[in-house]
C-alpha cells in the first residue's frame, strides 16, 4: 500500500511538471527567457520528462502482490491485444517529423524551428489521441498485475484523461476553429472507424 500511494504522489507530481511546461503560455516564456536555449526547449522537456519517470520507476519499481495471472491460452490473447497496442502507437508516429517531436532539429544549427501543423491523416482520422489509446490497450490488457503495475496503470490512464484536456486546450489556442471542426467529427480515444477525411 505504501509503494502505491508513492506511486500516485510521484506520479501526480510529474502530470503537473509535464502539464505545465506543455502549456503554451509557459513554453514561450521560457523560450524567450532561454535566449539561444529556447531552441532547444521541446527536446530538454522531454530529456527531463524521460528522466523523471526513469527516477520514478527505479524508486518506485511496479512490483508488489500478485493481484492475478490470466491462465494460457487466454494470456495469449491478451499479449496479441498489447501487441496490436505497440503497432498502433508505432503507427500514430508516421504523420510527424520525428526530429520534431523529439526536439533533436535544435540540434542542427541550420535547422528552423519546426511549423506546428495539425495531424488529421492516418490513425488520427479515427480518433484524436491514438498514441493514449494505444498504451490504454497495452496496459489495460497485460496478463499478469501486481499492485505497483496497477498504481502505475491507473495513474497513466487517469494522466492520460487529465493531460488529454490540457493538450486539447493547447491546440484550440493554436489552430482555433480548425480544430475545434476536427474535434466535433472525431471521437477522443475510441475509434470510430466511418469517418471519412475531407
Amino acid at each position: 500500500m505504501e509503494s502505491f500511494v508513492a506511486i500516485t504522489v510521484g506520479f501526480f507530481l510529474f502530470a503537473v511538471f509535464h502539464s505545465v511546461f506543455a502549456a503554451l503560455p509557459v513554453q514561450q516564456f521560457l523560450e524567450h527567457r532561454l535566449g539561444r536555449l529556447g531552441r532547444c526547449y521541446r527536446l530538454m522537456y522531454n530529456v527531463l520528462s524521460i528522466a523523471f519517470i526513469a527516477i520514478l520507476v527505479w524508486r518506485f519499481p511496479p512490483t508488489g502482490e500478485v493481484l492475478y495471472s490470466v491462465p494460457p491460452p487466454y494470456n495469449y490473447l491478451m499479449r496479441l491485444v498489447q501487441f496490436f497496442g505497440v503497432v498502433m502507437f508505432a503507427a500514430s508516429l508516421t504523420g510527424f517529423s520525428q526530429g520534431s517531436f523529439l526536439g533533436l532539429h535544435c540540434l542542427s544549427k541550420r535547422a528552423r524551428p519546426p511549423v506546428e501543423r495539425l495531424n488529421t491523416g492516418g490513425l488520427y482520422r479515427y480518433c484524436r489521441h491514438p498514441m493514449y489509446t494505444a498504451s490504454m490497450l497495452y496496459l489495460l490488457f497485460q496478463p499478469t498485475m501486481n499492485v505497483g503495475l496497477l498504481a502505475y496503470t491507473i495513474n497513466i490512464l487517469l494522466y492520460f484523461w487529465i493531460g488529454s484536456i490540457f493538450e486539447e486546450r493547447r491546440l484550440l489556442r493554436i489552430f482555433g476553429e480548425e480544430y475545434e471542426r476536427y474535434r466535433r467529427q472525431v471521437p477522443k480515444f475510441i475509434p470510430r472507424l466511418s469517418f471519412k477525411s475531407q
